[in-house]
Formats: structure tokens, C-alpha cells, sequence
């Protein structure tokens, strides 16, 4: 019996769609290209999109090629073969525009200049005649667009000696074209400029031996008709300084026709003693004082004084210097003159009042004026503002003990100042100008150390100086009291004298009870 074996296989089979996204397409910007006016297409090329590997186009609205003027919409679609859904576009323009860059053309544009000639002075206006100009286009289409003239229109020829005329002519393009040409206005001028202040003379009076100075006057008036004038003057003036004597000048204007006036102006500096006498210290008002009781008083001043440069001067006085009662009121002159009668006058008042009002003092000093020095400085100079001493008459005598910047002491010092009026009343200002020496202050525990280990060590060096100053002293005292070795020494009764030279050498002898002698010792 045969057998007969079934067998069963079965599989699965997996498919996988892997799906990449490219990209968008890169399509060029919009494309913009002209065409010459009566043109209708123009050839446009352009870099096609690159897809990405694969990719099928299946839609393009436009080729490369020919274009009509206006708006193009160009696009591309591409599809994967195997994903339809998976789709890449990119879209721009080609715009076609009409271009007319040429101009109209302009025919019968006048020739520049037209002239017309009037008589200079003229004023109103005059006219031109011309034949208008025309245009042609390659549009067919031209219109004026600006005119500033009409032939025979008036125009005021005293403003504008010349004119330009402007002719503008556009197509629908905008292009324009000009015809531009000038009206140029002559005149005829045979009238000379008219001077109307000519001076003639000027005349400077200046003081002896200044032998020369500066003449001015007043600028000429002058006109024209054709209001264009030239000046030309001789002799040829650097500047307005003219010597003593007569000097000409020649004022020459020409206008540009060749017309001219002169004006001769003469110039006379004539040197004469005009300056008044030089016054030197005229007073002011001058109030005198007196006590109650006291009935009048000698009143003076400083007279002034005047100089003048021809060297003389005469004066006349009117009041003069003197005794004068309560309540006087003095007007007091000075004339001074000189041999031209030139004069210079001082005038001022000189009164008597009674006064018994001390003076007032003003800026004296309410405090001490202090200072320090150093301590190596003997003096010091001290400046301070002086006070003022104010009357109602005036100050007559001012007395100071001491002046700002003296050189003061340490100290105080007493600074008076007295003040005495016209009437003999005084007032006083006192203060003290103070000097001390800077002190040294402590300034931290370190410092009080120091200082006191400074002490100390001074104390032992007087200590050892005077242990050395006795030392010293003892040994010169047993120097001179000590005989020297084999000297004669005075006789003592039973005792030889060699004995005290061996002494001696030995060791110091005892002191002597008398004057030149010695105790023998008991060894």
C-alpha cells in the first residue's frame, strides 16, 4: 500500500513602501523682457527645474520659446511613477511689456537767440515773433506738454534781459522732446550816470602837528539807466587818510555804454589847535564837618590841575579856598584855557555841615584771624580785607597799627585801625591776629610705643654719658694727684724715700691729708 504524504507550506511576503520627501522644485524668479514698440512676441528662455531621481514631468503650462506681450503662467507638476500621491510643483511668469524709447521729433524749433532791441529806460514790456514749432511720433501720438511763451505775448524787458523759451512735445510712453531757445532783449544807451551828491569840498580841521587824519563823507548817489555802472577814482586812494593841505579827488563813473560823470571832490585839512586843556583830578562833592558849637571852618581841597598840548594853559577860579561858616554851600569852578580858547571846565561843591556822627566802619574782622605755623618758623605772613571807614562827610585821616601781609610772631596780636572824619570824630576797629605752632597729634598705639621707647632710650643715654663724664673726671683727678715713677717726693722723718716709688708703682696712693705730702703705707 503506498503512502502518499502530504506536505503544506505557507509564507507571508511583506511589502514596504518607503516613502522619501524631496524637496520643492527650484523654478526661476518671474521673468521680465521688453519688446520694441510695434512688436507683438519675443523668444524666452529660461533654466528648466531639476526633479528629483525618478520623478516623471506630467504637466508643463509653457515651453520655452515664443511669448506674446502680457502675463505667462509657466508651471511644472512632477509624479513618482509608483506614489502618484507623491507630487512636486513650482510655477513663475513671463511678462512681456511694450518698450518706445525714442522720442518724438521736433520740426521748425526757432534759432537761438531771437533778438529785439529797445532804448535803455524803457520800462513796461516788448514782445518776440516766432513760428511755433511741431512734433512727430513714431506712436502716432504726440501732445505739448509745456510751453512758458507765445509768440507776441509782452514781457517786461526791465526784469528779464533775456528769456528762455521752452517747447516740450510726449508720447504715451512718456518720452519727451524739448525745443528750448532764448529771447535776448538790446538796448541803446546814450545817457551818462547821474552823481546827485557831489560834495565839491570837505573840509577837516586837526590839532597842531598832527600833520594828517582820517576824511570820510557821505557815499555819492548815483544812477543810471541801464543801472550798470563802473567806478574809477584818481588818483588811486589806499585809504581815507589825507595829509595837511588841499588833495583833489576824481569820482569817474562809466556805465557798459561807454557814457561817464565825474565828481571832483577836494579835500582841505587844515591844522588848527582844537584840543581842549588835559584836567587832572577834578573832586567830586566835598562835605566838611564840625563839631556842635563850632561856628566855621577852613575848607580845602586838592585844586585840580591841566595840561594842553601847546604847552600854556590859563586858569580862572571861582571860590577859592578859606574860612567858611555852618550851612555854607560852595560852587567851585575851574576854566581852563589855552591860547585858542579851547576850554575845560571842573566844577564841583564844597558844603559845612555840623557833624557829631562817628564814622561808620564797614568789614571789620568780628573774629580773630588765626593761623599755624610750623614749628621751625619764627614768623608769618598774615593778610586779611581792610575795612572801609564810610561818613557823611569824609574820611580824613585813616591810622593802622599794622597792614595786610605783615610778618607777625607767635602769638596774639592786636591790629587797630582808627578812622577820623573831617570833624575830628573817629571810630575804631580792633581784632587780634593769632599765631600758633602746629601740634603733632598721636595717632595710634604703635605711635605712643615709639614715642615712649624714644624716651627711654634718651634717658639711658644721659645716664651713660653721665657715668662716663664721672669716670673721665675720677681717673684725671688721680692723675694729676699721682707722682710719676722715680720723682722726688718730700722727706718724712723715718721713712725712706724709695719706699713710695715702689708704692707707686704698685698701686694708687691713698689720698694726702696735706697739700704735697703723703701717708706712707702700712705695707
Amino acid at each position: 500500500m503506498d503512502q502518499q504524504l502530504n506536505w503544506r507550506v505557507s509564507f507571508s511576503v511583506l511589502l514596504v513602501l518607503v516613502h522619501v520627501t524631496y524637496s520643492q522644485l527650484q523654478c526661476p524668479s518671474d521673468i521680465y523682457t521688453n519688446i520694441q514698440y510695434g512688436a507683438t512676441e519675443t523668444t524666452v528662455q529660461w533654466e528648466e527645474p531639476v526633479p528629483p531621481p525618478d520623478y516623471i514631468l506630467v504637466f508643463q503650462s509653457y515651453s520655452q520659446g515664443t511669448f506674446r506681450v502680457g502675463i505667462s503662467y509657466v508651471e511644472y507638476i512632477y509624479e513618482h511613477p509608483i506614489t502618484t500621491f507623491d507630487r512636486l510643483s513650482c510655477s513663475f511668469q513671463v511678462i512681456v511689456e511694450v518698450e518706445d524709447r525714442q522720442p518724438p521729433v521736433i520740426s521748425n524749433c526757432p534759432a537761438s537767440p531771437i533778438t529785439v532791441v529797445y532804448e535803455v529806460g524803457l520800462t513796461g514790456h516788448a514782445g518776440a515773433e516766432w513760428v511755433e514749432p511741431s512734433a512727430t511720433d513714431n506712436t502716432g501720438e504726440v501732445i505739448l506738454v509745456e510751453r512758458t511763451a507765445f509768440p507776441g505775448e509782452p514781457l517786461y524787458v526791465d526784469a528779464h534781459p533775456t528769456f528762455d523759451v521752452t517747447y516740450a512735445f510726449e508720447d504715451p510712453f512718456q518720452n519727451r522732446a524739448y525745443c528750448q531757445f532764448q529771447i535776448r532783449f538790446e538796448a541803446v544807451d546814450t545817457t551818462p550816470p547821474t552823481i546827485h551828491n557831489c560834495p565839491n569840498i570837505v573840509t577837516k580841521v586837526i590839532p597842531l602837528q598832527q600833520n594828517g587824519t582820517f576824511v570820510s563823507w557821505d557815499a555819492l548817489e548815483v544812477t543810471d539807466n541801464s543801472e550798470r555802472f563802473i567806478l574809477r577814482i584818481e588818483p588811486e586812494i589806499q585809504s581815507n587818510y589825507f595829509t595837511t593841505g588841499l588833495t583833489e579827488v576824481q569820482y569817474i563813473y562809466t556805465d557798459l555804454s561807454g557814457n561817464s560823470a565825474s565828481c571832483f571832490v577836494n579835500i582841505h585839512v587844515i591844522e588848527r589847535d582844537v584840543t581842549p586843556p588835559d584836567i587832572t583830578h577834578c573832586p567830586t562833592s566835598i562835605i566838611f564837618g564840625v563839631k556842635p558849637g563850632i561856628m566855621e571852618t577852613f575848607v580845602h581841597w586838592d585844586p585840580p590841575t591841566a595840561t594842553d598840548n601847546s604847552g600854556t594853559v590859563f586858569t580862572e577860579v571861582h571860590e577859592r579856598e578859606g574860612i567858611y561858616s555852618v550851612d555854607t554851600v560852595l560852587v567851585v569852578v575851574y576854566k581852563f584855557y589855552d591860547a585858542n580858547y579851547n576850554e575845560a571846565v571842573c566844577t564841583f561843591q564844597v558844603s559845612v555841615v555840623e557833624d557829631d556822627e562817628n564814622p561808620i566802619i564797614v568789614g571789620c574782622p568780628t573774629e580773630d584771624i588765626s593761623d599755624v605755623i610750623r614749628s621751625d618758623d619764627k614768623n608769618a605772613t598774615v593778610n586779611w580785607m581792610d575795612p572801609i571807614g564810610e561818613d557823611t562827610t569824609f574820611i580824613a585821616n585813616v591810622i593802622q597799627s599794622h597792614y595786610p601781609g605783615n610778618n607777625f610772631r607767635v602769638g596774639n596780636t592786636t591790629v587797630e585801625y582808627l578812622f577820623i572824619d573831617s570833624a575830628g570824630n573817629n571810630a575804631s576797629c580792633k581784632f587780634n591776629v593769632v599765631l600758633k605752632y602746629e601740634q603733632t597729634e598721636v595717632s595710634s598705639g604703635n605711635d605712643i610705643i615709639i614715642i615712649v621707647l624714644i624716651v627711654c632710650l634718651t634717658v639711658v643715654i644721659v645716664v651713660v654719658v653721665l657715668v662716663l663724664a664721672f669716670v673721665i673726671n675720677l681717673r684725671h683727678s688721680k692723675e694729676v694727684n699721682t707722682p710719676r715713677p722715680n720723682s722726688k717726693l718730700p722727706a718724712t722723718p723715718g721713712i725712706p724715700n724709695e719706699s713710695y716709688t715702689a708704692l707707686s708703682a704698685r698701686r694708687p696712693l691713698p689720698p694726702s691729708d696735706n697739700a704735697g705730702y703723703l701717708t706712707p703705707s702700712p705695707n
